[in-house]
């Protein structure tokens, strides 16, 4: 990609040139805190959402506003975690307030899917009137990754404690993996698919921090067609951890903050490199595609 944007809570977004840090759009957002944004990956666009729960999407050439998408107006203050489908045709927001998957038509803006993902898998609790309500240590589990298959068919999402397999076109959930208590993702990038669809890592955290249980995150090589291991990486650590793939699969670079990025075989789960962060803390990584 040659453009990067940067975003706060002053409800602008800055368009960057990477190749020389040219600055050449800034796009506002009447002013609400900007609370995610994406290209598409053929950089031609960027969707924002912002806290009014509405989504915004831009040409990148000229910074226009192409479509304003609805969806995720329930509730203020809604966070809309945003993605593009590999080949731009969709936009897929997931609402970590309201707790629904839509799916947008890009070249129309028609929502094609509003999929509810059921509480009684988000730790709701029930009231004595069969409402919902949710605990407030459930919280810390509403953290939301998504990630597509490379034919675009399926999308994979990861909410708390389960993984979900949706079929893009139709909107189906096909299947639900609960992976239990102690598996709560670790970030809102929890999730890295190998570029074949055969792997999916997936970041979990444990430990308490004390002694007797210190903090570590497990990064967890799954099928990426049925969500079972493949094999696990441990790291004792308490940063923030993101994940990529190789090209061919071989090797999985993990960015661990101020622990440094580390690098694995897929196979073996053996650590074959380590930078440390020497100048400033590693918050992502990606591979060259040779």
């Amino acid at each position: 990609g040659d453009r990067a944007a940067t975003s706060g809570q002053n409800g602008t977004v800055l368009l960057w040139m990477v190749e020389d840090g040219r600055h050449t759009f800034t796009l506002s957002h009447a002013d609400r805190p900007i609370l995610d944004a994406a290209f598409s990956r053929q950089g031609d666009l960027i969707a924002t959402s912002a806290s009014d729960g509405k989504i915004i999407v831009r040409s990148t050439d000229d910074a226009e506003r192409v479509l304003t998408l609805e969806g995720h107006l329930g509730r203020a203050g809604i966070e809309a975690e945003l993605q593009f489908t590999p080949d731009g045709r969709r936009l897929v927001s997931y609402g970590e307030d309201d707790w629904f998957l839509n799916v947008y038509d890009v070249e129309t803006g028609e929502m094609l899917h509003h999929h509810p993902i059921r509480p009684s898998r988000m730790g709701l609790g029930d009231n004595e009137d069969g409402s919902t309500h949710t605990p407030v240590t459930s919280f810390r589990l509403f953290t939301a990754s998504v990630v597509f298959t490379p034919d675009c068919g399926q999308m994979i999402l990861s909410i708390g404690d389960a993984l979900y397999w949706f079929d893009v076109q139709s909107g189906t959930e096909l299947r639900c993996l609960e992976l239990g208590d102690d598996h709560h993702s670790a970030s809102e990038e929890c999730l890295a698919i190998s570029h074949d669809g055969s792997l999916l890592s997936f970041i979990k955290y444990s430990g308490s921090g004390s002694s007797s249980s210190p903090r570590e995150r497990i990064v967890e090589l799954r099928d990426a067609e049925t969500g079972e291991v493949q094999t696990a990486i441990r790291i004792q650590s308490d940063q923030r951890v993101v994940a990529a793939f190789s090209p061919d699969g071989t090797y999985l670079a993990v960015a661990l903050g101020d622990d440094g990025l580390h690098v694995y075989e897929t196979t073996t789960a053996g650590k074959v490199a380590q930078i440390e962060a020497d100048r400033a803390a590693i918050e992502a990584s990606a591979f060259t595609p040779d």
